[in-house]
């Protein structure tokens, strides 16, 4: 993909980001220097090849680590009751790319995060809280009440472990095989939910 061939570029820019940071005399200001814009937008088929790469590379950030066939994912993106939101991250270094996808399951007075995952490139600069701020948003003026979320534990993503307490979510169950099973009421949640140092915008 084009994201492959563009991977010498991003480690180059991110060095940049990393002698940007020792020389900032706080994260606020390394936040705020980055000038970090996200845009988000919804799987097609001009980007399901990328999407589909990325639920099958990303372990580290990864809520639940299920792997979509491709014929899986389209019956996904076909349904009505679903969508596949993109996350591409941009500051002053350079693109990031496609480093973020969101598969969502709507009802009407709930949405569930079936599955979330962020490249571990852009994880770690408030970004994932910008990007649930959006879903929690999106969800509450689409008349729902309820957040739901899933986290699967595994031996390689517990980067992602403490993401949904951080965010906001209530711990309502653990299942027998280990699946833990989260809530947030979307009436709290601009009010739970940590700032982020990032526009995001919708294409």
């Amino acid at each position: 993909t084009d994201e492959d061939k563009k991977r010498a570029k991003q480690y180059l820019e991110e060095a940049k980001r990393k002698t940007l940071q020792k020389s900032s005399s706080s994260l606020e200001e390394f936040y705020r220097s980055l000038e970090m814009k996200a845009t988000l937008s919804f799987a097609n088929d001009n980007n399901f090849a990328r999407v589909h790469q990325l639920i099958w590379k990303t372990n580290q950030f990864n809520l639940t680590t299920k792997r979509y066939e491709e014929s899986e994912l389209r019956q996904i993106l076909a349904a009505n009751n679903y969508e596949i939101m993109l996350l591409r991250l941009q500051d002053k270094m350079g693109e990031s790319g496609i480093t973020g996808v969101v598969i969502i399951k709507k009802e009407k007075d709930k949405w569930e995060i079936e599955n979330l995952m962020l490249s571990c490139r852009i994880i770690g600069r408030t970004v994932e809280f910008g990007l649930m701020r959006q879903i929690a948003n999106r969800a509450r003026k689409a008349g729902a009440q309820i957040l739901e979320a899933s986290f699967i534990p595994s031996s390689r993503n517990q980067v992602a472990s403490q993401y949904l307490g951080q965010s906001g979510f209530s711990l309502k169950q653990t299942l027998p095989d280990q699946t833990q099973k989260w809530s947030l009421n979307l009436s709290e949640a601009q009010d739970k939910i940590p700032a982020a140092y990032v526009e995001m915008i919708f294409e």
